[in-house]
């Protein structure tokens, strides 16, 4: 079990967990938000910080739970379909409708916006914090 999530187990709240991670790894918002400016390939001194935003601010506690959670089913279940296909079949848009309406989320669920965030943020945490395969994209 990765270090910034000792301590932690079945039940813990979301907030525990996001207070876990951010503990461990105090630039990893940071380090989220710069990968998708870099994706995009924009010039972050270019812009305004509200701006660049790219709905991290948002969904931040959300990559961290999928990151987390995908690594558990993995490790649960280690045969069959990998749930880090996740990332290449569920981050569709319209896809995570059922979940931001269950939520009560105001982000558009057929946007591309949220989808392209949880994207570069999922596999970025899971890699930060060790969850991971190295055989898995």
């Amino acid at each position: 079990m990765p270090p910034a999530l000792q301590g932690l187990g079945p039940g813990t709240s979301l907030g525990t967990l996001v207070s876990a991670v951010e503990a461990a790894h105090p630039d990893l918002r940071d380090r989220f938000r710069a990968e998708v400016a870099n994706t995009l390939e924009e010039d972050e001194e270019d812009s305004n910080p509200a701006a660049r935003d790219y709905l991290v601010e948002q969904l931040w506690p959300a990559a961290i739970c999928y990151a987390v959670t995908t690594a558990t089913q993995f490790r649960e279940r280690p045969h069959g379909h990998s749930p880090w296909d996740l990332l290449s079949d569920g981050f569709e848009e319209g896809t995570l409708a059922d979940h931001f309406d269950e939520i009560g989320s105001t982000l558009t669920p057929h946007s591309l916006g949220p989808v392209f965030t949880l994207s570069i943020g999922v596999p970025l945490i899971s890699n930060v914090l060790g969850l991971k395969p190295d055989n898995e994209n």
